[in-house]
């Protein structure tokens, strides 16, 4: 048995640690930046992340920024045991304790409870592309700032602004500073009682439904119990390939920040698309979202995709087909006010 074997299954049994790793293997968890995650060198594991042993263990307290003002800088350094809040670069960490290691959609409802806020941007670890590179962690001469404009961005999963505003983060080293520039960090806030399924106050349209179908299908507030669910109606494009639409019209404008959607799939001749796109109407003409996060394809459960707020009458997702396959959707929730 590995040394990494003994203190991983230690930190289960001693402190009560998480797995951080992704249970059905499509993406690295928290990679090489935790002893609960994947492992490097079995025979000299790193620690545990910052979650498991500041917050679970206690072994250094947190800090609250939120008791200082704008502009104090702090230092984070690593002491002779290893309790380091940076490993020589600084990595900034998004911690929801909702959110669980084995989703990996980067979305509101669907999202790791502990990730790395890669300094790249490129998601590598969500994304099943390498369990960790010199390109994730902040320092001077490369990414040195962490807000809610970068890339990645300090939001809440809901795309709210958390308030937190890191920057001048220092030149790579056992000791690193950095500035807090915001006087005090949002709370996140609960999005359900702002937010709601307003599907169901739309018109639905499409490029085309197949004659035994129904375009009202999409938002009759029925959830599918798979994605072969014939049980109730269902919208396909059958035998129509390529690009399909789907639309949403409104009788006023609402700000939407988000949508689930259900993919038909029949195993005949109707599958999930190779891809798709969620656009909005500006008033003028079409336009895609920002920030879209999730857009996903997975059968037999809801895919989830937020974005930045739009005021709109209008929605609508832009499917590109796989192959000589045509496509469907048994529900689509839009989120909004």
């Amino acid at each position: 048995m590995s040394l990494y074997t003994i203190c991983h299954e230690s930190g289960h049994m001693i402190y009560g640690y998480p797995d951080l790793y992704d249970y059905d293997g499509d993406s690295q968890g928290t990679g090489a930046y935790s002893l609960m995650s994947t492992v490097l060198n079995e025979k000299n594991p790193v620690p545990p992340d910052p979650y498991c042993r500041n917050i679970i263990s206690r072994w250094n307290l947190p800090m609250s920024m939120n008791e200082y003002g704008a502009d104090t800088k702090f230092t984070a350094a690593a002491d002779g045991n290893g309790n380091s809040y940076c490993y020589k670069w600084s990595g900034n960490w998004h911690v929801d304790e909702k959110g669980n290691n084995s989703k990996n959609e980067m979305t509101s409802g669907s999202h790791y409870l502990v990730s790395l806020e890669q300094a790249d941007g490129k998601y590598d670890m969500e994304r099943n592309i390498n369990g960790g590179n010199r390109g994730d962690l902040f320092r001077a001469g490369y990414r040195d700032s962490f807000t809610s404009t970068t890339t990645p961005d300090s939001k809440w999963w809901n795309q709210w602004e958390s308030g937190l505003e890191l920057s001048q983060i220092s030149n790579s080293g056992k000791e690193m500073t950095f500035v807090q520039s915001a006087s005090s960090q949002i709370p996140d806030p609960d999005p359900e009682p702002q937010l709601k399924n307003i599907a169901g106050l739309a018109s639905a349209t499409a490029s085309y439904v197949s004659d035994w179908e129904t375009i009202t299908a999409l938002n009759d507030g029925i959830d599918p119990s798979s994605s072969n669910d014939r049980s109730g109606a269902v919208y396909g494009n059958w035998p129509e390939t390529g690009s399909q639409w789907v639309q949403y019209t409104f009788n006023e404008n609402h700000t939407i920040t988000g949508c689930d959607i259900y993919w038909f799939k029949d195993g005949q001749g109707i599958d999930v698309p190779a891809s798709c796109h969620i656009y909005y109407w500006d008033g003028n003409a079409w336009q895609e979202v920002e920030n879209a996060r999730g857009l996903g394809t997975k059968i037999n459960q809801y895919n989830t995709t937020t974005f930045t707020p739009v005021n709109t009458r209008a929605i609508s997702i832009v499917m590109e087909s796989k192959g000589t396959s045509s496509t469907g959707i048994l529900e689509w929730k839009v989120y909004g006010k």
